[in-house]
C-alpha cells in the first residue's frame, strides 16, 4: 500500500473522474475545484507528490497532463482502495494519520 494525504486522495480521485468522464486530463484550475483545494499550485505540489511514487503521471511544464499512473491504470472499480492506504485526522495529535492510527491517551506516556 502506498499511503497518501488527504488531499492527495481527493486529487487522485479527481483525475480519475475527469479522465474517465471526458477521456483527456484535467487542467490544474479542474483538479483544485474538483479537489476542494484552494489553489492551482496545491495541486501541482500534490500532483508532483503522487508522480513521485508513481501514482500519475504529470508533466508540469505542459496543460493536462495528469493522468493515472502505470500502477493504477485501467483500474476503474476499487481504484483508490486497492492502491491507497486510508488517511484520516487524528483528533488526538490533529495530524493525517493513517486509518489504524491510535494515540497514547492524556497521562499516558508516548
Amino acid at each position: 500500500m502506498i499511503p497518501v494525504t488527504p488531499s492527495q486522495r481527493a486529487v487522485l480521485a479527481a483525475v480519475n473522474a475527469y479522465v474517465w468522464g471526458t477521456g483527456y486530463s484535467p487542467t490544474l484550475r479542474e483538479i483544485a475545484d474538483a479537489a476542494g483545494l484552494a489553489s492551482t499550485s496545491t495541486s501541482a505540489y500534490n500532483l508532483r507528490q503522487l508522480a513521485a511514487v508513481g501514482l500519475v503521471r504529470y508533466s508540469p511544464h505542459h496543460p493536462r497532463t495528469a493522468r493515472l499512473g502505470d500502477t493504477v491504470a485501467g483500474s476503474r472499480n476499487g481504484l483508490l482502495a486497492q492502491v491507497v492506504t486510508t488517511f484520516r485526522r487524528c483528533q488526538s495529535c490533529g495530524m493525517d494519520v493513517p486509518a489504524d492510527h491510535t494515540c497514547p491517551t492524556a497521562g499516558e506516556a508516548a
